[in-house]
C-alpha cells in the first residue's frame, strides 16, 4: 500500500512568472486572459490572420498590435469602431495598415511603412493618444514585431495577443512588446488551465530566447514530470542546479523525481538539503515525512516533519492520514482514530483514512457496523486496493458472527 499514497498527492513546485521584473511596480494578474482565445480561434481571428498572411509588402517588416479598451466611466461608452476607423485614417491611411475588431472592445492592427522601430513606436503612441483624447478610456496594448527571431509572419498575431496579456499585468494603460516573458506568461496560463504539454512547448520557445532562466527551466521540468517523462524532468532540474545550486524549488523537485523512481538513497538527501535551506515550505516537510515513514521506516523523523507540515497547513487531510497510519502501526488506536477522523472531516472521500479508521475500530472490536460502512466505502472509492478488500472481509466476518 505504501507507494500508492506517497506520490500521487505530492506536488511538483513551480515558481510563478507573475513576479515580473520591476518590484517597484504594482503588478496584478489580469482578470481575463485574452490568450485563452488562442485555444479556440474565432472567425474574426481566422479572418485577420488570413489578411496578415495575404498582405504583400515591398519590405517584409511590420508590427502587429492588439488593443484592449477599458472605459473609465460605465456610462461613457461610444462607438469605438468609428473612433478606431477615424484614428486609423488620420494616422496611417489605408495603404499603410489593416485593422479589425476581433472581440468586444479588443482591436487588432497591423501597420508597415515605417523607417525604424522608434518611428513605429511613435505611431503607436499617436494612435493611443488620439483615441484617449477623444473619449475617456484606457488602452492596454500588446505588440509584436515581424520579423522577430524564427517566428513566422502569421505568428505575429498570436505573439501580440501574448504581449497584451503581459501588458495587462502592469495596468489598463500599459504597452508591452512581445518577448520571452510574454511566452512564459502564456505558458503559465496554459499550465493553469491544465494544458501541460502545450505549456511545455511554450516554455521551450521562451527558453530559446532566455536560455539560462532557471524559473523557465524548472517549469519545463515540472511539465515533463507531470507528463510522466521523469528522465527529462530530472535533466531540467539538474540544469537549474548547475546554474544555481541553492535553488530550493528545483532541489525539492529533484528529490520528488527520485522518490517517484524509487531511489530513496537519493531522494532523502535532496529533501534534507531543501529543508536546511527553508523549513517553512509545506511540500518539503510533507514529502520528507512521507519518505521517512514509507521508505525509510524512520517514525521519529517522519513525525517530526509531518508535525511541522501540519503547523504550516492545519487542514491537510494528507498529513493527518499519514499520522493516522503511523499511530495504527504503533497500536496507538485512540490517536489513529483521532487523526483518521479529522482527515475524513476535511476530505470525506479519503479512502485511506476511511479504511484506516475502520481497521482501528475493528482491532478494538468497537463500532463494527460503522467500521463496516467505512470499509465498504473505501473499497468503492478504490476497488483495486487489496488491503482495503481484506479489511472489509475481516470486518464483515466479525459483523456476521456478532
Amino acid at each position: 500500500m505504501n507507494n500508492k499514497f506517497t506520490s500521487k498527492e505530492i506536488d511538483f513546485l513551480k515558481k510563478n512568472s507573475k513576479n515580473i521584473s520591476d518590484k517597484s511596480l504594482t503588478i496584478t494578474a489580469p482578470e481575463i486572459y485574452l490568450s485563452d482565445i488562442l485555444k479556440n480561434k474565432t472567425n474574426e481571428i481566422h479572418a485577420f490572420k488570413r489578411r496578415i498572411q495575404e498582405t504583400q509588402l515591398v519590405e517584409d517588416k511590420f508590427v502587429c498590435m492588439l488593443f484592449r479598451i477599458s472605459y473609465k466611466k460605465k456610462d461613457n461608452k461610444k462607438d469605438i469602431d468609428k473612433l478606431f476607423e477615424k484614428t486609423f485614417q488620420i494616422v496611417l491611411q489605408t495603404d499603410r495598415g489593416i485593422w479589425q475588431r476581433i472581440e468586444q472592445d479588443v482591436y487588432a492592427l497591423v501597420f508597415w511603412d515605417y523607417d525604424n522601430k522608434n518611428q513605429a513606436k511613435k505611431i503607436l503612441n499617436s494612435i493611443k493618444e488620439k483615441m484617449s483624447s477623444s473619449i475617456d478610456i484606457d488602452i492596454c496594448t500588446g505588440a509584436a514585431w515581424h520579423p522577430f527571431e524564427d517566428f513566422l509572419k502569421i505568428d505575429s498575431f498570436d505573439n501580440a495577443v501574448k504581449a497584451l496579456d503581459h501588458a495587462a499585468f502592469f495596468g489598463k494603460n500599459s504597452t508591452i512588446f512581445f518577448d520571452s516573458l510574454s511566452i512564459h506568461i502564456y505558458g503559465d496560463r496554459l499550465y493553469q488551465l491544465g494544458y501541460i504539454e502545450d505549456a511545455s512547448i511554450e516554455y521551450q520557445k521562451s527558453l530559446e530566447l532566455d536560455k539560462k532562466n532557471t524559473v523557465l527551466i524548472n517549469s519545463l521540468g515540472v511539465c515533463y514530470g507531470l507528463l510522466g517523462m521523469l528522465d527529462k524532468a530530472k535533466e531540467e532540474f539538474k540544469k537549474v542546479l548547475a546554474i544555481n545550486p541553492g535553488e530550493i524549488i528545483s532541489i525539492y523537485n529533484l528529490g520528488l523525481i527520485y522518490d517517484l523512481t524509487n531511489e530513496k538513497k537519493k531522494a532523502i538527501p535532496y529533501l534534507k538539503k531543501a529543508h536546511a535551506i527553508d523549513n517553512n515550505i509545506f511540500e518539503i516537510e510533507l514529502l520528507l515525512g512521507t519518505l521517512y515513514y514509507y521508505k525509510a521506516g524512520d517514525i521519529k523523523n517522519a513525525l517530526h516533519h509531518l508535525n511541522k507540515a501540519l503547523e504550516l497547513k492545519k487542514d491537510s487531510s494528507h498529513v493527518l492520514r499519514i499520522k493516522g497510519e503511523i499511530a495504527l502501526d504503533q497500536n496507538h488506536f485512540s490517536k489513529a482514530v483521532s487523526n483518521f477522523t479529522k482527515a475524513i472531516k476535511i476530505n470525506p472521500s479519503d479512502a485511506v483514512s476511511l479504511s484506516g479508521l475502520a481497521k482501528a475500530y475493528e482491532i478494538q472490536n468497537k463500532n463494527i457496523d460503522i467500521a463496516f460502512s467505512f470499509a465498504k466505502t473505501s473499497v468503492e472509492l478504490d476497488p483495486d486496493n487489496m488491503v482495503f478488500k481484506e479489511r472489509l472481509e475481516t470486518i464483515n466476518k466479525k459483523k456476521k458472527s456478532a
